[in-house]
């Protein structure tokens, strides 16, 4: 849920002001403001006034009256709907420019404050729904504060919204219109406020803030260890107010810091990176970035031969999974006896075992079958892959407790395999998506890993109470400790559940909570409380506040999205490794898709489509995730079990960021991992759905012993990704590292220009384009990049 600052309501009186016209760049000094009034409501129909030429026409829905209350104006009377009233004015076609808003003041006729959010249409003569005319509907935002789109009004007292011409996106309204009209949303859907707001006036001003602070100065930085840098920078100006800096790494977005320093963690030791800020104002208006530092992170410590370093990692390919576990793989677990185990007819390719997985995860399914593997690749395309083989088919290894719970949406499962007596056993950990509140499930399940089918499913169990911790905080991941380590420091606790809900309602970042696993062979009865020790849990989110997260994951963003989870070791090192997507950037609740918060849109009609940018609708945004390995220092958590370190305290030492190049798709869901710890394969899962939900497997080799600490550079060169491959109606494509784009020109083999476009957006049209292999060139201020593409019918 978006969290609301508000601040205190003003009461404003009309002003108008004529003036000769000036050209300005920016916000028109207030010298030269320009308000024209277009309808002032008065206590009666007859004392309605007006200000534009041929703008005297009111429009006013059937459930509104007027009313003498405060400064007079027009008020719901009945029905009380969110969508069946409207008040505005209509007259002769007017020009509608950038830099223009439209401003409401509205007056509280009540004794308590209201929260509240209006719509504006320049379309729809009458009712956003069930009236005679149509058109779309824009959210009205903050008069003192356009992030914001509720606006707060005292008792007895007047406030305004406004909403600012736009020349392009989802909210563009320049152009000709007769018409403004305006639907009031009460926040959260609370009607029954409606007849207490009373409509003052509707204004038109010409001051809409389009003026971009100042670029910021004396940007320095320096390293702090070997994965975290710090800068400082001097504060922008700007004419309304700076209120924040976004921080570019590589030309790439990474930070937002409402300060004039930032902390960025999570990077690459002996590693040089190029680091620029741009400062933000209250309407979103963003400065050019400041001159650009190079920092580099120092070496890797020697100092601690037992941590394993991120550059142990090397990219060995990916496999394709069968179609079966098409939009699945939610879990993984590796199995060591598997397909034939480590001398059987599966370990001929030098990836013997299998991995237990789980097809599509929403309510009727979440099943686990078993995959044998093969050989990765690193291949142009998906097809090119090797496909892993069905083992054991998909069954529902639920215990019958779980099977009957009344609701599920989209299941969170883990799995891990330890060795048993009689027989690898398979645990599970079991919730649902939205169970993130004050719901707490028995969630823990074993079965026997061989045959799944007919196998006896014993549990469901809780992890530590039937209370606490909450399942917010449990039962995505699922992996294994070393016997020896867990009968050391988690008295025999040797199973590690957690989540990374975004919002923070797993708490502000990643949990681990190790518990016993119960045994198969003589299990606990059903609702046992399993006792756990929490080795991680941060903070609660209700003690943050915007850009505010005490006892947090280092750089936490209300995106991240840790899915996976694993001990990793490989000779004297070890570390316990995170896997998944890592927020950057602001961040809020609504859509990547032109950076539009919820809030911003909540109220929009028709509800807008970001197809392109967001098929998975609303969620905790950012500018960008990244896929991220993070890596934790099981002494850290050693010390949290032994209770001599609290749980926020462990952070990651180290992290690896693997190449875009391996993660091509756009909307790729990161979801769980698995180690072998015998053969030292790192396997983490990749779900596309704009291939058809197709799972793909990624593998590493994580190398034993120390490793080269030499500085490996950053490429300063730009390089070009394109998405989809292959492409239908649009192509999409991004330049990574600093360079702008000129031009985009796509070829066909003789070398023929088959589309142009002398600027552009990162998009080509290709409606048109015979089928077949081009390339596409772009032209950037650093030379030209060229990439083939493919076009299918």
């Amino acid at each position: 849920m978006p969290q609301h600052h508000v601040s205190a309501a003003r009461r404003f009186s009309t002003a108008r002001f004529y003036c000769l016209v000036f050209l300005f760049v920016g916000t028109i000094p207030a010298a030269y403001t320009q308000t024209t009034l277009l309808v002032d409501f008065g206590a009666s129909a007859p004392s309605n006034t007006f200000g534009l030429a041929g703008w005297n026409t009111v429009l006013t829905s059937g459930n509104l009256t007027y009313t003498a209350a405060g400064p007079g104006g027009v008020v719901v009377a009945t029905d009380v709907d969110e969508l069946t009233d409207s008040r505005g004015v209509r007259g002769s076609a007017r020009t509608f420019s950038r830099g223009e808003r439209v401003v409401v003041t509205w007056f509280n006729n009540s004794d308590e404050d209201i929260i509240f959010t209006a719509r504006i249409s320049f379309t729809d003569s009458d009712v956003p729904e069930g009236g005679t005319s149509t058109g779309s509907w824009f959210t009205m935002r903050q008069y003192d504060d356009y992030r914001n789109t509720y606006t707060r009004v005292a008792p007895r007292s007047s406030c305004r919204t406004a909403f600012n011409i736009e020349t392009a996106g989802v909210h563009k309204t320049d152009g000709a219109a007769s018409l403004v009209n305006i639907n009031l949303a009460i926040e959260w859907g609370d009607n029954s406020r409606k007849p207490a707001l009373v409509c003052d006036k509707i204004e038109l001003m010409n001051d809409a803030d389009t003026q971009a602070p100042s670029m910021p100065t004396g940007l320095q930085g320096s390293a702090l260890n070997s994965s975290t840098v710090v800068l400082r920078w001097n504060a922008s100006n700007d004419n309304t107010g700076t209120v924040g800096y976004l921080i570019r790494l590589n030309g790439e977005i990474e930070r937002y810091s409402s300060t004039t320093n930032d902390t960025i963690h999570h990077l690459s030791p002996s590693t040089r990176y190029t680091c620029t800020v741009a400062a933000l104002d209250h309407t979103g208006n963003e400065s050019a970035q400041s001159t650009a530092t190079d920092v580099t992170t120092s070496a890797f410590p020697s100092s601690r031969p037992d941590l394993l370093q991120p550059n142990a990692f090397t990219y060995l390919g990916a496999i394709r999974l069968p179609d079966p576990v098409n939009y699945g793989g939610e879990a993984v677990a590796y199995n060591p006896d598997g397909d034939g185990g480590q001398t059987g007819a599966g370990s001929g390719d030098g990836f013997p075992g299998s991995l237990f997985t789980v097809n599509n995860s929403g309510p009727d399914d979440g099943f686990v079958g078993e995959i044998g593997l093969p050989a990765p690749k690193i291949a142009a395309t998906v097809d090119a892959l090797n496909e892993a083989t069905l083992l054991q088919d998909f069954v529902n290894i639920r215990p019958p407790s779980v099977i009957a719970w009344p609701f599920v949406d989209v299941w969170n499962v883990g799995l891990a395999w330890l060795p048993s007596a009689g027989g690898g056993a398979l645990y599970s950990a079991w919730s649902y998506y939205y169970q993130v509140t004050a719901e707490k499930t028995a969630s823990i399940s074993v079965t026997r890993a061989t045959p799944l089918a007919g196998a006896a499913r014993h549990g469901a169990w809780y992890v530590n109470t039937s209370t606490t911790p909450l399942d917010a905080a449990l039962n995505d991941y699922l992996f294994a400790l070393p016997e020896n380590w867990a009968n050391a420091h988690t008295g025999g606790r040797r199973l590690v559940t957690g989540r990374n809900r975004e919002g923070g309602l797993s708490g502000l970042g990643p949990t681990l909570h190790a518990f016993r696993a119960p045994d198969p062979a003589s299990p606990p009865a059903p609702n046992a409380e399993l006792s756990a020790v929490a080795l991680v849990q941060y903070g609660p989110v209700e003690q943050s506040a915007p850009h505010f997260y005490p006892n947090s994951f280092a750089n936490y963003h209300h995106a991240d999205w840790f899915r996976g989870a694993a001990w990793v070791a490989a000779g004297s090192r070890s570390a316990v490794v995170l896997f998944g997507n890592k927020g950057r950037g602001d961040n809020w609740y609504g859509y990547t898709g032109e950076s539009m918060h919820h809030d911003w849109v909540t109220a929009d009609l028709p509800y807008p489509a970001f197809a392109d940018t967001d098929p998975d609708g609303k969620g905790w945004r950012g500018h960008s995730r990244i896929p991220m390995l993070v890596f934790y220092d099981p002494t850290d958590l050693a010390r949290v079990a032994a209770g001599v370190m609290q749980p926020h305290v462990p952070q990651p030492y180290a992290a690896l960021r693997p190449p875009a190049s391996i993660f091509p798709r756009r909307f790729s869901v990161l979801r769980d991992a698995a180690y072998d710890i015998t053969n030292r394969l790192f396997y983490a899962v990749e779900m596309a759905p704009e291939l058809d939900g197709r799972v793909l497997l990624h593998v590493w080799r994580v190398e034993g012993g120390p490793v080269s600490t030499e500085t490996v550079e950053t490429t300063t060169q730009p390089d070009l990704d394109i998405y989809p491959q292959p492409a239908t109606t649009q192509l999409h494509f991004t330049v990574r590292a600093p360079a702008a784009i000129l031009s985009s020109q796509l070829v066909d083999a003789l070398g023929r220009v088959v589309q142009y476009a002398a600027t552009s957006n990162g998009v080509v049209n290709t409606n048109g384009v015979p089928a077949g292999v081009y390339h596409l060139v772009v032209e950037t201020r650093a030379g030209y990049l060229t990439k083939p593409v493919l076009i299918v019918r």
